[in-house]
């Protein structure tokens, strides 16, 4: 890394690797290694609608759920049976697209919302 990343990121990296293990994951990537993933990535916006990424204090007592801006960075586990965390299964996505492909491995989204596309694309369009 050519400089130090925010102290954001350094404390998202932190709750989100707690957070995982609370869950019962996986976790074979430290706090460094998530955190040079982010810095790598964050520049891209969100892996799916492709929206730049923002970061908001969740953990923040006057921050609600429904308070939270749709587009604000979220780590999804790419397949979430493997239960692991690691460079290999993580991505970078807004708090919507996480929230719209739940527990649907990358590919079972894709495929659901190609088919939501075709039922409705008419509609949509």
């Amino acid at each position: 890394m050519d400089s130090d990343p925010p102290l954001w990121i350094k404390e998202y990296a932190r709750r989100a690797i707690e957070a995982h293990i609370s869950r019962g994951f996986f976790v074979d990537m430290g706090q460094k290694q998530l955190i040079e993933f982010i810095n790598e990535n964050l520049e891209h916006g969100c892996n799916y609608c492709g929206c730049e990424l923002k970061y908001i204090d969740t953990n923040s007592s006057k921050i609600k759920p429904w308070d939270i801006d749709p587009h604000c960075i979220s780590l999804d586990i790419i397949n979430p049976k493997n239960r692991s965390l690691n460079r290999k299964n993580i991505q970078l996505l807004c708090h919507e697209c996480n929230l719209t492909k739940g527990h649907h491995n990358h590919q079972e989204h894709i495929k659901y919302c190609r088919d939501l596309a075709v039922r409705f694309g008419e509609a949509w369009g």
